[in-house]
Parts: structure tokens; sequence; C-alpha cells
């Protein structure tokens, strides 16, 4: 069965996470693949403590104000893109995300963390974006409690 959330994006993190694809959908919907995220409270299963949700898919709609900015300051391998505000490109994700910081209120989405390009050179992206409407969908999910003890996710 399709867990599904499309209220309060801000009970959930993604720190620690990997985005393993993303596909978009003309200019103002973004999907994300990720391998696991916390979700703190699970209120509409009336599950008050914070759950761990193994693959999931995140779909953010009315994508306004996007924003990457890289930042290459100090990495030293020379195919490495110069820092600053940069356009989406595929290419650049083809290696996945390592999501290390993530901030989520119910109209902003922002992520950082480190990007593995072109298989060539890494360093650090920020990502933000206005969002209108969301949806997070699971199918497999543990306590946060039963995951510190290392249950695995049925």
């Amino acid at each position: 069965m399709t867990e599904t959330i499309s209220r309060n994006l801000n009970r959930v993190s993604f720190h620690d996470s990997h985005i393993e694809k993303i596909i978009r959908k003309n200019d103002d919907k973004i999907i994300f693949e990720i391998d696991w995220a916390k979700l703190d409270n699970y209120t509409e299963r009336k599950v008050s403590e914070a759950i761990i949700i193994g693959k999931c898919e995140l779909i953010l709609e009315k994508i306004i104000n996007e924003k990457l900015i890289i930042d290459n300051t100090n990495i030293k391998q020379e195919n490495k893109l110069d820092s600053g505000e940069i356009e989406f490109n595929y290419e650049l994700f083809k290696n996945g995300f390592l999501i290390l910081t993530s901030e989520c209120d119910n109209e902003k989405f922002k992520i950082g963390g480190i990007i593995d390009y072109y298989n060539e050179a890494n360093g650090w992206l920020d990502w933000e974006f206005r969002y209108n409407k969301f949806e997070l969908k699971w199918k497999d999910y543990i306590t946060h409690k039963d995951w510190l003890n290392r249950k695995e996710l049925s």
C-alpha cells in the first residue's frame, strides 16, 4: 500500500538522503526519487512519533524562484564549474545528489549538499525554490526508535 502526505512538509528531514533520480515536468513540476527520509510524525495514520520512510517520491508543483548555486571555492580539480549561480542541468545529477542540509516549510524548499558532476569534479550545491503544492509517497516505514535499534524496513 502506498502511503502519502500532502501537508506540512516542514516535518520531513532529508538529511543524509540521496536523490537517486530527478524528473522535471514542464518548468513548474519536479519529482525527486529519494532513498529515505525522516518524518517527525505521521498524524494521518495516528502515529505521533517519528518514522523512517524507505524509498520515496517527492512531487513539488508550481515551482517558482528556482535558484541553484554551486561553491567550488576549495576544490582543486581542473574540470570544475565556476562558483556562482548555475542553470539546472540533468547532467549535473547523473551520479545523484547527497543531501546534507534541508529546509522545508509550506512554501519554500531548500537543500544543500555535495554534487559529483560530470564524473570529474565535485562541489557544494545549494538548490532552493518556492512551491505551491507537494506530495510525498512511500511504501515502507518503521518507527525512528526501531530504526535506531537497527531494525530493517519491511
